[in-house]
Parts: structure tokens; sequence; C-alpha cells
């Protein structure tokens, strides 16, 4: 088997990440993190469009129920943003009195629909070591999780759902837990 590799796009990104592959409307999207843009590229016709929040942005998730509306992390806070007219809700916010010091590193929806992500913590001296947590988005407010994460990062579930991985870069290793589909719910955490 082989591969040829080749742009899509021509657009450039300082970091690009957060990536999420719409089969429904073959786009691809993802963020420039540090810009503050949310992306989309449709791939058929080499189409992009970006929109900058002016804020460090790691995640974005088309909603199921309409392609125009994008859950987007926002520093420390989930809004929920209209593509059409670039007005957003808060839908929840992480540690609000940290004033955006804990805030989003990566995430991902589990086979529910339910929203898991990661948060980096930031002090004087750069990132916290041990300072992130991992949340779930329950309605409009976050549980945590699991915590004593140096950088959130690379969420998986394997394919029947019993098992969640997480990645923490900075710590190097990789988290596996015992994973509760139905209730959401993760337990035994190995590394």
């Amino acid at each position: 088997m082989s591969f040829k590799v080749e742009p899509l796009s021509k657009n450039v990104s300082d970091l690009g990440e957060g990536p999420h592959w719409d089969n429904k409307i073959q786009s691809l999207y993802y963020v420039d993190a540090f810009v503050g843009d949310v992306c989309r590229l449709d791939v058929k016709s080499g189409e992009s469009e970006k929109f900058n929040l002016r804020d460090l942005v790691t995640i974005i998730i088309p909603f199921k129920t309409d392609n125009n509306l994008l859950l987007v992390s926002l520093r420390n806070k989930c809004i929920k943003l209209d593509s059409n007219t670039k007005q957003y809700e808060v839908i929840a916010e992480v540690a609000p009195e940290l004033k955006g010091k804990e805030r989003f590193n990566d995430g991902k929806c589990d086979a529910m629909g339910r929203l898991w992500i990661g948060t980096v913590l930031e002090g004087p001296n750069g990132v916290v070591p041990e300072g992130g947590s991992l949340y779930r988005l329950d309605s409009n407010h976050f549980t945590k999780m699991s915590d004593k994460f140096t950088i959130s990062n690379g969420m998986a579930w394997n394919l029947n759902n019993t098992k969640m991985y997480f990645n923490d870069s900075e710590g190097r290793k990789i988290y596996v837990f015992d994973y509760e589909l139905k209730r959401g719910t993760i337990s035994k955490r190995f590394a």
C-alpha cells in the first residue's frame, strides 16, 4: 500500500490542533490555539473559513443537532458558537476563581456525546507540574473526574467503551481508566 501526502489548504497555523472530522459535511474542524482561530476546511472544494475569538481555543466539535453550532473551548470556558452569526454563549466555566489560569487543553466526546476535557494550570513560571485535571461536562457545569496531570492531552476509548485512554504529554504517561459508558464514569487509573 502506498500513500501520497499533499496539502489540502494553504492556510498556515501557529499551533493547529484539536481536529474533528465531520462526516456529514465532509469538513475538518480545527483550531489555531494561541491565535484564537476556529477553522473549518471543506476537503472537497478546498475552501476554508476561520473566525477569531481573541483568546486561547483548543477544541472545536460540531453539535449533532446543527452543524452551524459548535462547541468550542475558550480558555477556561466551553461555549456554544453559532458559525453563521459568530455569536456565542457560555455553557460552563471551570475554576472561575483562578481567572483563566486553569485552562483547557484537549477534549473529546464519548460514544454517548458527553464531553471530557483536560486542563493545564499555569503558574508564574509556566505550567504547574500535576496542576491539571480531567473534567466531564454535565449540562452546564464541570465535574472533576481525576487530577494530578501536567498537560492533559489525547483522549480515546476502546471499541467496546470499557477503557478510556488519557495522555499527560509533559508527564510522558498514558493513563488507562476502566470506563462505564452508560453512567460516564471512570475508575481504576493505571499509568
